[in-house]
Protein backbone atom coordinates (compact mmCIF):
# COMPACT_ATOMS: atom_id res chain seq x y z
CA UNK A 1 0.00 0.00 0.00
CA UNK A 2 2.78 2.45 0.94
CA UNK A 3 4.64 1.66 -2.30
CA UNK A 4 1.49 2.30 -4.30
CA UNK A 5 0.73 5.63 -2.60
CA UNK A 6 4.38 6.75 -2.79
CA UNK A 7 4.69 5.82 -6.48
CA UNK A 8 1.44 7.56 -7.36
CA UNK A 9 2.42 10.70 -5.42
CA UNK A 10 5.84 10.73 -7.09
CA UNK A 11 4.20 10.51 -10.54
CA UNK A 12 1.74 13.29 -9.67
CA UNK A 13 4.68 15.38 -8.46
CA UNK A 14 6.45 14.81 -11.77
CA UNK A 15 3.36 15.94 -13.66
CA UNK A 16 2.90 19.07 -11.54
CA UNK A 17 6.61 19.90 -11.74
CA UNK A 18 7.05 19.90 -7.97
CA UNK A 19 9.98 18.23 -6.24
CA UNK A 20 7.70 17.18 -3.38
CA UNK A 21 4.03 16.41 -3.84
CA UNK A 22 2.61 17.28 -0.40
CA UNK A 23 0.14 15.21 1.63
CA UNK A 24 -2.31 18.10 1.36
CA UNK A 25 -2.23 17.91 -2.42
CA UNK A 26 -2.34 14.11 -2.41
CA UNK A 27 -5.35 14.15 -0.06
CA UNK A 28 -7.32 16.15 -2.63
CA UNK A 29 -6.62 13.49 -5.25
CA UNK A 30 -7.20 10.46 -3.02
CA UNK A 31 -10.28 11.83 -1.30
CA UNK A 32 -8.88 11.28 2.21
CA UNK A 33 -5.95 12.43 4.37
CA UNK A 34 -3.06 10.34 3.06
CA UNK A 35 -0.76 11.18 6.01
CA UNK A 36 -3.14 9.83 8.64
CA UNK A 37 -4.21 6.95 6.38
CA UNK A 38 -0.63 5.69 5.92
CA UNK A 39 0.08 5.94 9.66
CA UNK A 40 -3.19 4.16 10.47
CA UNK A 41 -2.41 1.34 8.01
CA UNK A 42 1.13 0.86 9.36
CA UNK A 43 -0.01 0.71 13.01
CA UNK A 44 -3.41 -1.02 12.85
CA UNK A 45 -4.01 -2.77 9.53
CA UNK A 46 -0.88 -3.53 7.45
CA UNK A 47 -2.96 -5.73 5.09
CA UNK A 48 -5.40 -2.94 4.24
CA UNK A 49 -6.38 -2.66 0.56
CA UNK A 50 -8.23 0.02 -1.36
CA UNK A 51 -11.70 -0.81 -2.63
CA UNK A 52 -12.63 -0.53 -6.31
CA UNK A 53 -14.87 2.38 -5.31
CA UNK A 54 -11.89 4.29 -3.82
CA UNK A 55 -9.72 3.54 -6.85
CA UNK A 56 -12.53 4.83 -9.06
CA UNK A 57 -12.58 8.10 -7.10
CA UNK A 58 -8.80 8.46 -7.54
CA UNK A 59 -9.08 7.79 -11.28
CA UNK A 60 -11.84 10.40 -11.58
CA UNK A 61 -9.80 12.99 -9.66
CA UNK A 62 -6.66 12.62 -11.77
CA UNK A 63 -8.62 13.21 -14.97
CA UNK A 64 -7.64 16.85 -14.41
CA UNK A 65 -4.14 15.96 -15.69
CA UNK A 66 -5.52 14.38 -18.88
CA UNK A 67 -2.96 12.45 -20.98
CA UNK A 68 -0.10 13.37 -18.64
CA UNK A 69 -1.66 11.06 -16.05
CA UNK A 70 -1.27 7.95 -18.21
CA UNK A 71 1.37 6.46 -15.88
CA UNK A 72 -0.93 7.07 -12.91
CA UNK A 73 -3.63 4.97 -14.52
CA UNK A 74 -1.05 2.27 -15.24
CA UNK A 75 -0.07 2.25 -11.54
CA UNK A 76 -3.72 1.83 -10.55
CA UNK A 77 -4.22 -1.03 -13.02
CA UNK A 78 -1.05 -2.69 -11.71
CA UNK A 79 -2.38 -2.35 -8.16
CA UNK A 80 -5.65 -4.04 -9.19
CA UNK A 81 -3.75 -6.84 -10.93
CA UNK A 82 -1.52 -7.50 -7.91
CA UNK A 83 -4.46 -7.41 -5.50
CA UNK A 84 -7.16 -9.75 -6.76
CA UNK A 85 -10.66 -9.80 -5.26
CA UNK A 86 -10.64 -6.21 -4.04
CA UNK A 87 -13.79 -5.09 -2.24
CA UNK A 88 -16.33 -3.42 -4.49
CA UNK A 89 -17.03 -0.56 -2.09
CA UNK A 90 -15.79 0.79 1.23
CA UNK A 91 -17.09 -0.87 4.41
CA UNK A 92 -18.13 -3.89 2.34
CA UNK A 93 -18.96 -6.80 4.63
CA UNK A 94 -20.24 -9.53 2.31
CA UNK A 95 -18.02 -12.42 1.24
CA UNK A 96 -19.68 -13.18 -2.10
CA UNK A 97 -17.09 -13.42 -4.86
CA UNK A 98 -19.65 -12.80 -7.65
CA UNK A 99 -22.11 -10.33 -6.08
CA UNK A 100 -23.68 -9.41 -9.45
CA UNK A 101 -24.33 -13.01 -10.52
CA UNK A 102 -28.09 -12.35 -10.85
CA UNK A 103 -27.78 -8.87 -12.39
CA UNK A 104 -28.75 -10.27 -15.79
CA UNK A 105 -30.19 -13.63 -16.77
CA UNK A 106 -29.92 -14.21 -20.49
CA UNK A 107 -31.47 -16.87 -22.69
CA UNK A 108 -29.33 -19.99 -22.59
CA UNK A 109 -27.99 -19.44 -19.06
CA UNK A 110 -29.83 -22.51 -17.81
CA UNK A 111 -28.03 -23.04 -14.50
CA UNK A 112 -28.43 -19.39 -13.54
CA UNK A 113 -32.11 -19.45 -14.49
CA UNK A 114 -32.52 -22.70 -12.52
CA UNK A 115 -30.99 -21.18 -9.37
CA UNK A 116 -32.94 -17.96 -9.89
CA UNK A 117 -36.12 -20.03 -10.03
CA UNK A 118 -35.41 -21.38 -6.53
CA UNK A 119 -35.10 -17.82 -5.29
CA UNK A 120 -38.40 -16.98 -6.95
CA UNK A 121 -40.18 -19.73 -5.03
CA UNK A 122 -38.18 -20.31 -1.86
CA UNK A 123 -36.14 -17.15 -1.41
CA UNK A 124 -36.88 -13.95 0.47
CA UNK A 125 -35.01 -10.75 1.17
CA UNK A 126 -35.11 -8.18 3.96
CA UNK A 127 -36.70 -4.80 3.35
CA UNK A 128 -34.64 -2.72 5.78
CA UNK A 129 -31.57 -5.00 5.82
CA UNK A 130 -29.33 -6.55 3.18
CA UNK A 131 -30.18 -10.10 4.26
CA UNK A 132 -30.88 -12.77 1.65
CA UNK A 133 -32.43 -16.10 2.64
CA UNK A 134 -33.16 -19.29 0.78
CA UNK A 135 -35.27 -21.99 2.46
CA UNK A 136 -35.35 -25.37 0.72
CA UNK A 137 -36.40 -28.93 1.53
CA UNK A 138 -33.56 -30.85 3.18
CA UNK A 139 -33.48 -33.32 0.27
CA UNK A 140 -32.55 -30.41 -2.04
CA UNK A 141 -29.54 -29.37 0.03
CA UNK A 142 -27.30 -29.78 -3.03
CA UNK A 143 -28.89 -26.56 -4.33
CA UNK A 144 -27.06 -24.64 -1.60
CA UNK A 145 -23.73 -26.10 -2.75
CA UNK A 146 -24.53 -25.26 -6.39
CA UNK A 147 -25.50 -21.71 -5.45
CA UNK A 148 -22.38 -21.24 -3.31
CA UNK A 149 -20.19 -22.41 -6.18
CA UNK A 150 -22.00 -20.20 -8.72
CA UNK A 151 -21.79 -16.97 -6.69
CA UNK A 152 -18.44 -17.88 -5.04
CA UNK A 153 -19.87 -17.84 -1.50
CA UNK A 154 -17.78 -19.07 1.43
CA UNK A 155 -20.29 -21.25 3.33
CA UNK A 156 -18.04 -21.35 6.41
CA UNK A 157 -18.83 -17.67 7.03
CA UNK A 158 -22.62 -17.72 6.62
CA UNK A 159 -25.58 -19.07 8.57
CA UNK A 160 -27.05 -22.44 7.61
CA UNK A 161 -29.66 -23.91 9.93
CA UNK A 162 -32.29 -26.62 10.08
CA UNK A 163 -35.97 -25.91 10.53
CA UNK A 164 -38.65 -28.42 11.54
CA UNK A 165 -42.32 -27.56 11.07
CA UNK A 166 -45.20 -29.74 12.25
CA UNK A 167 -48.61 -29.55 10.58
CA UNK A 168 -51.71 -31.70 9.94
CA UNK A 169 -52.93 -33.08 6.60
CA UNK A 170 -56.26 -34.92 6.73
CA UNK A 171 -55.77 -35.36 10.45
CA UNK A 172 -52.32 -36.90 9.99
CA UNK A 173 -49.30 -35.29 11.60
CA UNK A 174 -46.54 -34.33 9.16
CA UNK A 175 -43.10 -32.84 9.71
CA UNK A 176 -41.38 -30.63 7.17
CA UNK A 177 -37.60 -30.53 7.41
CA UNK A 178 -36.05 -27.55 5.62
CA UNK A 179 -32.62 -25.94 5.38
CA UNK A 180 -32.21 -22.16 5.55
CA UNK A 181 -29.26 -20.33 4.01
CA UNK A 182 -28.87 -16.81 5.41
CA UNK A 183 -26.28 -14.28 4.20
CA UNK A 184 -25.78 -10.59 3.40
CA UNK A 185 -24.78 -9.04 0.09
CA UNK A 186 -25.80 -5.47 -0.81
CA UNK A 187 -25.22 -5.70 -4.60
CA UNK A 188 -27.08 -9.04 -4.93
CA UNK A 189 -29.89 -7.77 -2.68
CA UNK A 190 -30.31 -4.75 -5.00
CA UNK A 191 -30.25 -6.92 -8.14
CA UNK A 192 -32.92 -9.25 -6.73
CA UNK A 193 -35.04 -6.25 -5.82
CA UNK A 194 -34.80 -4.98 -9.39
CA UNK A 195 -36.06 -8.37 -10.58
CA UNK A 196 -39.19 -8.01 -8.44
CA UNK A 197 -38.39 -9.75 -5.17
CA UNK A 198 -40.08 -8.16 -2.16
CA UNK A 199 -40.12 -8.98 1.54
CA UNK A 200 -40.60 -12.54 2.72
CA UNK A 201 -42.23 -15.71 1.40
CA UNK A 202 -45.23 -15.05 3.60
CA UNK A 203 -46.06 -11.83 1.75
CA UNK A 204 -47.91 -11.67 -1.55
CA UNK A 205 -45.43 -11.89 -4.39
CA UNK A 206 -45.71 -11.78 -8.14
CA UNK A 207 -43.65 -13.84 -10.52
CA UNK A 208 -40.56 -11.67 -11.21
CA UNK A 209 -40.58 -10.04 -14.64
CA UNK A 210 -37.29 -11.76 -15.47
CA UNK A 211 -38.91 -15.21 -15.00
CA UNK A 212 -41.88 -14.19 -17.16
CA UNK A 213 -39.53 -13.01 -19.90
CA UNK A 214 -37.46 -16.23 -19.79
CA UNK A 215 -40.62 -18.35 -20.02
CA UNK A 216 -41.79 -16.28 -22.99
CA UNK A 217 -38.42 -16.72 -24.74
CA UNK A 218 -38.38 -20.46 -24.01
CA UNK A 219 -41.86 -20.87 -25.52
CA UNK A 220 -40.82 -18.92 -28.60
CA UNK A 221 -37.66 -21.03 -29.01
CA UNK A 222 -39.78 -24.19 -28.91
CA UNK A 223 -42.17 -22.74 -31.47
CA UNK A 224 -39.24 -21.85 -33.74
CA UNK A 225 -37.95 -25.44 -33.48
CA UNK A 226 -41.17 -27.29 -34.14
CA UNK A 227 -43.22 -25.03 -36.44
CA UNK A 228 -41.88 -24.76 -40.01
CA UNK A 229 -41.06 -21.21 -41.12
CA UNK A 230 -43.64 -21.31 -43.96
CA UNK A 231 -46.44 -22.28 -41.54
CA UNK A 232 -45.49 -19.42 -39.16
CA UNK A 233 -45.75 -16.98 -42.07
CA UNK A 234 -49.21 -18.30 -42.92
Amino acid sequence: MNDFISSLCAELGRISGEVMFTHEEASQIFGFNTYYKINDIEKKNPNYKFSLETLGIIEANIEFYFKEAENCYKLIQKYKKLNRHLKEYRRQQHNVGRPHYFKEILSGEYEKAYLFGFFGHDGYIGKSTRRIKLEIHHEDISIIDKLAEAIDLDLSNVKIRDRLQTYLIDGEKRVRHSIILDFQCKPMHEDLQRHGFIGSKMEKKEVPAQIKDLIKKAKQENLDKWIPKQERQL
